[in-house]
């Protein structure tokens, strides 16, 4: 009979009121995080000043289009997207690209971008210091380490030593790549023909021959384009040589390190929104509901029980829900994938459990915590024992009448045998009328109801009472 008293909440229901206690919780600590913490909270952190920092870096470095208000400040940093010939494109599919500042092609503003970069930004910006080999002191139009990395590691060409060895040789100095996917540039070369290592380099003559037809010429800028800055038609992956000096500049240590500290920063301000409310929801409303209900609950009239039958006992109170804040607090885990993998394993077992119960249902923390969510409407549930056995005594004499009467009308209507079946099928034969089969009928009841002993008149009744 304990069992019979309560009725298992549905697994949609169970589901549907999860969902809507986590978009309250979620919804309001977004707007709390986007409206209060993340300006105030995440400026007296300081980390506006180092966002600015940030994008003042980037914005020196010369690789990125720094945005402004009119305030001055800084308000997002974004990479160059150059068309080909450089010029302004106002056709739809290049909605995306925009003009060199100095209205040359795009690949060569991205060659200026670059060579300035290695050889001027990186030497002698004072916030990468700590990066310069020990006891470097620049100068401008002297062969040093940086032109070389640009010569050898972006543009791929023959060491610059090795080039100058073999012009001293009298051998012919290779100028060119040997990489199949650096085909465009060489060294510099001066009046009489040897490599002038400390200029940019220069586009190879056969690229400028192309670039001087007009056949040619508007797939040579494009190619050109590519090669220094590429967006994926389908996959928007970016690539090409500016990228890469792109990710160069990010992934210097002062950048790093301030990237790292505005994160940590901006994770502590989203924990301050959140929590406070993913407690208030998941904890403090039904900890202090003696039914355990959270809001999600109260809509869709479900509580929770001991499997007893019993209110919750404080232990459950306390323990139930602060599991339920423990499993919501793993989206604050401070790595956006990892947050999402540890809440969707969790939650998909503990979840899990409740689908594929079938004997006595109830998720993994109901089970340890050895609970039920039950419709209200549908269970009968006691404050404490004491009323639970009140209860049962008081319906125990119920419960075995129900069951006599249950057995009688289940001997009424056995299954009919073949016997009886034709038995009924003669006597639907020789109905003539319905009045006649209705009398036939109180008939055979009457006949029933003389043999039940319980009907039998006791017609020795007045001699029994006589006194002997």
């Amino acid at each position: 009979m304990e069992n019979e008293l309560l009725k298992q909440a549905s697994l949609g229901k169970r589901f549907l009121s999860y969902l809507i206690d986590f978009l309250i919780a979620t919804v309001i600590g977004f707007v709390l995080n986007r409206f209060v913490t993340s300006n105030y909270v995440f400026e007296a952190l300081g980390g506006k000043r180092t966002t600015q920092e940030l994008y003042s870096y980037a914005a020196d470095s010369g690789l990125t289009r720094a945005v402004k208000n009119d305030d001055g400040i800084y308000t997002g940093i974004y990479l160059y997207n150059f068309t080909p010939d450089g010029a302004i494109d106002s056709s739809a599919s290049a909605s995306d690209y925009s003009p060199t500042p100095s209205g040359d092609p795009g690949y060569v503003a991205y060659l200026d971008m670059i060579w300035n970069y290695y050889t001027v930004f990186f030497p002698t910006d004072s916030r990468l210091a700590k990066e310069q080999p020990e006891g470097y002191v620049y100068k401008e139009n002297e062969l040093d380490s940086y032109k070389s990395y640009v010569y050898t590691s972006i543009f791929k060409l023959t060491d610059p030593e090795t080039v100058l060895l073999q012009v001293k040789a009298g051998e012919t100095p290779v100028l060119v790549s040997n990489d199949e996917a650096h085909p465009y540039f060489q060294y510099a070369t001066d009046g009489e023909g040897k490599p002038n290592v400390t200029v940019k380099p220069v586009l190879r003559q056969e690229y400028v021959d192309k670039l001087a037809s007009e056949e040619t010429k508007k797939t040579t800028l494009t190619s050109l384009r590519d090669y220094f800055f590429s967006v994926g038609a389908t996959s928007n992956q970016l690539s090409g040589v500016y990228y890469d000096t792109a990710i160069h500049m990010q992934s210097r240590g002062y950048f790093v390190s301030n990237s790292k500290d505005v994160n940590i920063m901006s994770w502590e301000c989203s924990i301050m929104a959140h929590l406070p409310l993913n407690f208030i929801v998941f904890f403090l409303i039904p900890i202090f509901d003696k039914e355990g209900r959270t809001i999600g609950k109260h809509i869709f009239k479900l509580s929770v029980v001991s499997n007893d039958g019993v209110l919750m006992n404080p232990l459950q109170r306390i323990f139930r829900p602060l599991i339920m804040v423990v499993l919501i607090s793993l989206l604050m885990i401070p790595n956006s994938m990892l947050n999402f993998l540890v809440f969707g394993i969790v939650a998909l077992v503990d979840f899990g459990v409740l689908a594929f119960s079938r004997k006595t249902p109830g998720a993994l923390h109901d089970k340890l915590m050895k609970t039920a969510v039950v419709s209200r409407k549908d269970s009968i549930y006691f404050e404490n024992q004491e009323d639970k056995e009140e209860y049962l005594l008081e319906h125990a004499h119920d419960n075995e009448e129900e069951k006599e009467e249950n057995a009688r009308l289940a001997a009424e209507d056995a299954i009919l045998d073949l016997s009886t079946l034709n038995k009924r099928r003669e006597e639907a034969k020789n109905i003539t009328s319905f009045d006649e089969f209705e009398k036939q009928k109180d008939q055979e009841a009457a006949e029933r109801a003389a043999q039940d002993p319980a009907n039998r008149v006791n017609l020795n009744k007045e001699e029994d009472d006589k006194p002997e």
